[in-house]
């Protein structure tokens, strides 16, 4: 609704890469054009997505904090935070990024539980425990090489942490001269010749295109190709090379090993035992503290009953020389109308489970979506659910009833379980159709 009221081009923040997807099939489905943006899609989709935002082919863009920076458009009407983000000094970069242009613009920022959940998420996977750190430290030296062509996924695999703890650990390692992370740019290939060099010449004899890559692969016996000199220097296409290489494989003449696509670590120092390892933990910790009072100071300016304008200007050390803005929500004493809705309108069972599952976006599984909804503190376990709006939303019912609940949602296609060690529920197309465009 804020979206469809406001004329002009506009950005939607959220906090993570899969909310980009969901806030747009929200707006999709409301016929609203936008694009996504965030730091997983290739430079050439992101740059093609920026490009239609900055030419006005697309009014709104959808984006992550990887959006923004370089970025001077003077003409954006509305900036909307659909997540908190982490800390105030994001929040006054990325909302000023409305109305340069001097004219009448918005800034709007949503707050709910989900919010925490995200972001205490994001701070934990950004400085994972030392017992983590330990794990992935003693892995990498396990595999007994320099060079660890592993991605960050396999990594996360083998040491059973998450990617983005990998990802974590390996520039913290990085920082302190353990080990260095590989340029990206480089595409090595392995490929090893299954018979001798004049059966393979003969079985690719009425195929220029493989008897070209043979020729290039029986110069250098190393196994190790360099896929971008080997194309400059046979005058192939990328196209040309993948159809050559599978059929040379079909055929039995070789095994191709496609190149690495994540960065590679350097290991650049000596195994030591971990409390030797050269890591100033007491400055790590006091980094994750500082993360966490940032979180603190947004929900802290969410919550504030002051001056929006005032209150940015004083956590930045700076005086207002007005009483106040005259402008903002506490100045204007404004309420969203929504507040009113939640608490008037009739919600079926349905409609609340759904609602809880989005709030927590693919967090968590059915026992604990149902513990939360029956207001069962045991089940919730360490996991704050108890703290969400919809801890106990479902209280007059048992467990198993609401459990029942969840299974047939998933059986209707309202909701999703996901593959794994651990499943969790979340919407699908038709549950968020049934949330979104139902109920408005």
């Amino acid at each position: 609704r804020i979206v469809s009221s406001i004329k002009g081009t506009g950005i939607v923040y959220v906090a993570t890469q899969k909310m980009v997807a969901h806030v747009c099939e929200v707006l999709e489905l409301n016929k609203m054009a936008c694009v996504g943006y965030h730091a997983g899609m290739d430079k050439k989709h992101r740059t093609e997505a920026q490009n239609r935002w900055l030419s006005d082919e697309v009014p709104i863009i959808v984006a992550t904090n990887a959006f923004g920076m370089g970025i001077d458009k003077p003409d954006v009407r509305f900036v909307l935070h659909y997540n908190i983000p982490g800390s105030m000094e994001a929040y006054y970069q990325e909302a000023g990024r409305a109305g340069r242009d001097g004219k009448t613009s918005y800034c709007v920022l949503f707050f709910s539980y989900r919010d925490h959940t995200i972001q205490q998420y994001l701070i934990d996977m950004t400085y994972p425990s030392e017992e983590i750190l330990e794990e992935i430290y003693y892995f990498l030296f396990s595999l007994g090489r320099k060079e660890i062509l592993m991605t960050y996924a396999e990594i996360a695999e083998a040491v059973d942490a998450n990617e983005m703890q990998v990802a974590s650990a390996v520039k913290l390692f990085e920082r302190y001269g353990i080990l260095k992370r590989m340029e990206r740019h480089r595409r090595v290939f392995q490929a090893q010749l299954l018979m001798s060099a004049k059966k393979a010449q003969k079985a690719t004899a009425g195929a220029p295109v493989q008897k070209k890559i043979l020729e290039y692969l029986l110069n250098d016996i190393s196994g190790k190709y360099d896929l971008d000199e080997l194309l400059r220097a046979t005058g192939l296409s990328q196209e040309q090379f993948s159809r050559a290489v599978r059929q040379m494989e079909e055929k039995g003449v070789l095994t191709y090993f496609p190149p690495f696509r994540g960065r590679g670590i350097v290991i650049t120092s000596l195994e030591q035992p971990w409390e030797k390892v050269p890591i100033d933990f007491a400055e790590y910790r006091r980094q994750y503290e500082i993360q966490l009072q940032r979180l603190e100071d947004v929900e802290n300016y969410v919550r504030s009953k002051v001056c929006r304008r005032k209150y940015i200007l004083d956590y930045f050390g700076e005086k207002y020389g007005k009483k106040n803005c005259g402008a903002c929500d506490v100045c204007l004493d404004w309420h969203s109308p929504e507040e009113d809705k939640r608490s008037v309108l009739p919600k079926d069972d349905l409609h609340i489970l759904l609602e809880a599952v989005y709030e927590f976006d693919g967090m968590f599984g059915i026992n604990r979506i149902a513990g939360m909804l029956t207001g069962d503190r045991e089940s919730v376990g360490k996991s704050t659910l108890d703290g969400s709006e919809y801890f106990g939303a479902l209280s007059h019912k048992d467990a198993q009833t609401v459990r029942r609940l969840i299974y047939a949602a998933i059986k209707q296609g309202y909701l999703n379980r996901t593959e794994g060690k651990y499943p969790r529920l979340e919407l699908t197309q038709k549950g968020l159709e049934k949330l979104f465009l139902e109920s408005s």
